[in-house]
């Protein structure tokens, strides 16, 4: 018992002191959502304390109905991922071989899980190109980008702004499609449109804003 508080307790203050985002550097990317991540171990350590413990018979029967419950929920959510992994594969499968995309997607508002974008992402392995995949510009990969390749952009800025739908397009990103979702009633279905130059990511089914020239120039210099 003792061993274990040590381990949960120790746990805890790492968690608290830890930053949730840093960088290593600059020009890298963000290593992200750290104390979200250890939140985890920190669970499982707690469940080591109460393990430890000598608890009353019908502790038993509140924690599986707990449990129950905790497990219909997780049931509920991950089919609904589960929707959204399938519409991907649905929507990439019928792009021409080696498209490069912008996956762009939101998830509910009450969901912790924040980067379900990830899951378009998977569904390009062989078939496709993520334009915007956040790794190979970090530059904590063995995989990096080079300036002047055709396939991921090389600029951590323009990865985060591509994911999050800000990302007003240029003519020398083109052509890029993006995966977005199609229906404000139910966020697991997704289509597939071609981008235009002064677009966003994120909308694709817009009208394009005009870029002014001088910013366009100052982005290629970048």
């Amino acid at each position: 018992m003792r061993f274990a508080a040590e381990v949960y307790i120790v746990a805890v203050i790492v968690t608290v002191c830890l930053p949730e985002n840093f960088r290593v550097s600059l020009y890298a990317g963000w290593v992200g959502l750290l104390v979200s991540r250890l939140t985890l171990v920190t669970a499982v350590l707690g469940l080591l304390v109460l393990a430890s413990l000598r608890l009353p018979r019908w502790t038993l029967y509140g924690n599986t109905l707990l449990a129950l419950a905790f497990f219909i929920f997780l049931y509920q959510d991950t089919g609904k991922l589960n929707r959204f992994e399938a519409s991907a594969h649905t929507v990439i499968q019928a792009l021409p071989f080696g498209t490069r995309i912008v996956a762009v997607a939101n998830p509910p508002g009450d969901w912790r899980i924040q980067f379900i974008y990830h899951s378009i992402e998977r569904s390009c392995i062989g078939h496709c190109f993520s334009f915007a995949n956040y790794e190979p510009s970090s530059l904590q990969f063995r995989v990096r980008a080079l300036p002047g390749n055709y396939f991921v952009t090389t600029s951590v800025d323009q990865s985060d702004d591509m994911a999050s739908g800000d990302y007003i397009v240029r003519q020398q990103d083109l052509p890029l499609t993006s995966i977005y979702q199609c229906n404000d009633d139910d966020f697991t279905q997704l289509c597939a449109l071609p981008l235009r130059e002064g677009q966003k990511t994120e909308d694709p089914e817009s009208e394009p804003v005009p870029v002014p020239f001088r910013d366009a120039a100052s982005d290629t210099e970048n």
